[in-house]
C-alpha cells in the first residue's frame, strides 16, 4: 500500500479530534499562532486530498468562528481560504462538499 494512502486513512479521526479541539478557547487560540495551521488546512482542501478530509478541514475552519481570536484569524486570511476552496472543491464529483 502507498505511504500516502495510509496517512490520507490515518488522517482523518486526527482531523476529527482538530474540530473538537478549536471549539475550546485553549485549543482555538493555539492554533491561531501556529504558522504550520493554515498550511496544513489548505493542503488538506487540496484535489489530491480525501473528500471526507477536505470535509471535515472546512468544518475546522468553520469551527474557529466559536471564539473571537478564530474569527480574526479566519477573517485575516478569509481571501485566500475563499480562492482555495473555490479553485479546489468546486470541481469535486461530491454534492456535499460543492454545498459546504
Amino acid at each position: 500500500m502507498h505511504y500516502s494512502v495510509v496517512f490520507t486513512a490515518l488522517l482523518f479521526p486526527v482531523l476529527d479530534l482538530l474540530r473538537l479541539v478549536v471549539l475550546q478557547s485553549a485549543g482555538n487560540e493555539h492554533f491561531v499562532k501556529c504558522d504550520q495551521f493554515l498550511e496544513f488546512a489548505y493542503a488538506q482542501l487540496g484535489c489530491q486530498s480525501h473528500q471526507k478530509n477536505q470535509l471535515v478541514v472546512l468544518r475546522v475552519l468553520c469551527n474557529m468562528f466559536q471564539h473571537a481570536a478564530g474569527e480574526r484569524f479566519i477573517a485575516k486570511h478569509s481571501e485566500k481560504l475563499l480562492s482555495t476552496a473555490m479553485s479546489e472543491l468546486c470541481n469535486s464529483a461530491e454534492k456535499y462538499i460543492q454545498v459546504c
